[in-house]
């Protein structure tokens, strides 16, 4: 376990991608590498993978009169307990045919349940409270589901 974690600290991101990766899906060094830095490397990971498929769900639950979504940019952020991937959506309006933008903030703990919000949104229309509760049920349901099984919990 010790040369696990001297290896992974002395490593570039790459590397420690492979290995976070490694320990999630074998158990193997899953006590000396933190949750929190193989949950990074699995969001990245996700995110990267289905960025289409999230901005197209992201659009269409919170104003789904808008088209053509993209996601522009994406972070994930490691925090003490848990890490936080924040997500930006630019997308057509409905109506007016405008370019907006919607960023989504996505929690996830090792410990407590998920949950994503809407944290900035450039539309003429608010999200409504309905909107923004499935936007969650689907992060819980789907992304989450996949994010569990590539940290080795499904």
């Amino acid at each position: 376990m010790v040369g696990i974690w001297a290896i992974y600290s002395l490593s570039d991101r790459q590397t420690k991608d492979s290995i976070s990766q490694f320990a999630s899906q074998t158990g193997i060094g899953k006590q000396v590498i933190p949750w929190t830095a193989r949950a990074d490397t699995a969001a990245r990971k996700l995110i990267e993978l289905n960025k289409d498929k999230i901005a197209a769900a992201i659009q269409a639950t919170t104003h789904p009169t808008g088209s053509s979504p993209s996601m522009t940019n994406y972070k994930v952020s490691k925090l003490p307990d848990r890490i936080l991937v924040e997500m930006t959506v630019a997308w057509k309006g409905g109506f007016v045919r405008g370019d907006y933008s919607t960023v989504v903030a996505w929690e996830i703990a090792e410990k407590n349940d998920p949950h994503a919000r809407v944290t900035f949104d450039s539309a003429l229309t608010r999200v409504e409270p309905k909107n923004a509760r499935e936007l969650n049920d689907y992060f819980f349901t789907k992304v989450y589901a996949t994010f569990i099984t590539d940290m080795g919990g499904g």
